[in-house]
């Protein structure tokens, strides 16, 4: 798997440069590889992502459909005895992420 794309930084003093550098490297050291979307879907992303996490094969089934509830039904189903909290952390620290923000460091 792939590290997040740096981005080239049009503007920016030197030191401002090298902070937003090792930032975004702290951050790719801490995503484990096995959560990482694979090259070939950052490097052709749709327009509309809202598909990835179903097509991508990073989620088991239960773990798709448990980060498509609201908080709503969430709360209800712990409520109700239908999931736990580890189940849900697991789906949603397992969903996709591509990290490709635009914005600064």
């Amino acid at each position: 798997m792939s590290a997040i794309p740096i981005p080239e930084i049009a503007s920016g003093n030197p030191s401002y440069l090298a902070k937003a550098t090792a930032l975004k490297a702290r951050l790719n050291a801490q995503i484990p590889t096995d959560l990482r979307l694979p090259p070939s879907v950052l490097d052709d992303l749709p327009l509309d992502v809202t598909g990835i996490p179903a097509s991508c094969g990073l989620l088991s089934a239960a773990e798709l459909a448990i980060t498509e509830l609201d908080a709503t039904a969430v709360c209800q189903k712990i409520a109700a005895g239908e999931l736990t909290a580890v189940e849900i952390v697991t789906a949603f620290g397992s969903a996709p992420r591509s990290h490709t923000s635009s914005y600064p460091a």
